[in-house]
């Protein structure tokens, strides 16, 4: 049985991406953003840093990404807080619990009106900017229709097209993939697994400055112009892998795979297949639709 793929987008997914980034500090070494974004946005955030810093759990922002789905009016930031805030304990143990892969903490009214606060602090000193500065909402709109309009077989290669390599095979208990644009998290895909749903919240690239080549190409030719990583590709190439297959073909030690495989999937190159049912387990093939992109996108900025 497949599930149905639906597009989505609100300021308040942005918010909260922005926000975990900021708050659990653990992936910017793997961002576009990087290392320099944290220190930037601290000093924005002063004395409120601590605590800021790892106030909410991973689990925390996998149920506030769960309530900015549901919520009926989420058109804006502010809105969105003031209804999450009114929702009583009960009345989100309601509207989680048919989607929570385990048991909702006791402490789920306090834990989520902590987070109301911070995410209220984060908006007025960083987001609410953000969104003045950089016309976010304009270009998620705009790559939300594309996308949409983006012509597919089936959901499994909507997904894939969309997020440029994920493959989610389907599996009896998956029904909806919600696919959301993202800017903070780029060039990465961020997933978060619920009982029947997934959300993905896919990059979304800012417009490159004129005269630049566009970012896919300068990820994908930094990506292959390492030798190890077009092994990598060619080892993948006859059919999925795993990542300890891959490990073993070059020899490499796991940290090095593992920046090679995370060059390669920035650059849209391989296929991430996730299989089982909570989509727990991963395997890699080579992705050369990626490749085609690539040449496309060379060949365009050649000609003008």
């Amino acid at each position: 049985m497949t599930y149905r793929v639906q597009f989505d987008y609100s300021p308040v997914y942005e918010l909260l991406l922005s926000f975990m980034i900021y708050s659990r500090r653990k992936w910017t070494r793997n961002l576009d953003i990087g290392n320099a974004w944290l220190k930037e946005t601290d000093d924005l955030f002063g004395p409120k840093r601590k605590a800021a810093s790892g106030a909410c759990s991973e689990d925390t922002f996998d149920r506030l990404f769960l309530l900015a789905y549901v919520c009926p009016n989420k058109e804006d930031v502010p809105s969105f807080l003031d209804w999450l805030s009114g929702q009583s304990p009960g009345q989100l143990y309601e509207l989680l619990s048919p989607q929570a892969l385990g048991s909702l903490p006791s402490d789920l009214g306090e834990d989520i009106e902590r987070a109301v606060t911070l995410l209220r602090a984060w908006n007025e000193l960083y987001f609410d900017d953000f969104l003045a500065k950089t016309g976010w909402d304009e270009l998620a709109r705009a790559s939300l229709a594309e996308k949409e309009a983006a012509v597919a077989p089936d959901a499994v290669s909507q997904v894939e097209l969309t997020t440029g390599g994920l493959v989610l095979e389907p599996n009896d208990r998956i029904r909806t993939i919600v696919l959301i644009p993202g800017q903070h998290f780029r060039p990465l895909n961020l997933t978060a697994t619920y009982r029947s749903l997934v959300i993905i919240l896919y990059p979304v690239d800012p417009p490159a400055a004129p005269d630049a080549p566009p970012t896919m190409v300068l990820r994908a030719t930094r990506a292959m112009s390492d030798d190890s990583r077009l092994r990598i590709l060619r080892f993948l190439a006859p059919s999925p892998r795993s990542f300890t297959e891959v490990v073993a073909y070059t020899g490499l030690s796991k940290g090095t795979v593992h920046h090679h495989m995370m060059a390669l999937r920035a650059a849209g190159l391989i296929r991430t297949h996730f299989v089982g049912e909570q989509y727990s387990q991963e395997r890699f093939s080579i992705r050369l639709d990626g490749v085609e992109e690539c040449t496309n996108a060379l060949r365009a900025y050649m000609s003008t």
